[in-house]
């Protein structure tokens, strides 16, 4: 065998290095393709999981949301008052107290278990909307909702009198 026999042409043998390096070329777009789609995938998916409309919460019969209502706007009884009107809607009302201050303006309700259905559900009963609604969860609180009554409740309760 001769030196010319056994090597390939030089032509030939860059062609063959060109064909890896274009398979090498084409399997990584696929692979950059897939991956660009993957993660375009799961964004989007996320996005539009976040954006749905929560279900409303169902609960077992027998369920009840436990709620604690601190009074916070000072006044006599203000804390009785809206845990009867609570108790009233079916709210399972297992604490009664004051808050730290007696200067809240609005009133507020607190998601201590992290079901914001369950806080919109208590919202929904004290007529407040749903930007009145915080998180600051919990959980060995073992209750669901706090209701920090505000001097609002003062101008709601005389709005409600003059019905």
């Amino acid at each position: 065998m001769t030196s010319t026999e056994t090597a390939l042409p030089p032509a030939k043998e860059q062609r063959n290095l060109n064909s890896i390096s274009r398979r090498q070329k084409i399997g990584a777009f696929v692979l950059i393709l897939s991956i660009v789609g993957l993660l375009s995938y799961f964004a989007n998916s996320e996005l539009h999981r976040s954006s749905r409309t929560a279900t409303p919460i169902v609960l077992p019969p027998g369920d009840r949301i436990r709620v604690e209502v601190l009074n916070g706007a000072g006044g006599i009884k203000v804390a009785q008052r809206v845990a009867d009107e609570l108790r009233a809607a079916g709210i399972d009302v297992v604490e009664i107290g004051n808050y730290k201050s007696t200067t809240v303006e609005h009133t507020i309700v607190i998601d201590r278990f992290g079901s914001h259905e369950r806080a919109k559900s208590v919202a929904l009963k004290l007529r407040l909307s749903e930007s009145r609604i915080v998180q600051q969860i919990d959980k060995s609180l073992f209750i669901d909702v706090s209701v920090v009554v505000g001097k609002d409740y003062f101008t709601r309760i005389s709005l409600a009198e003059e019905k």
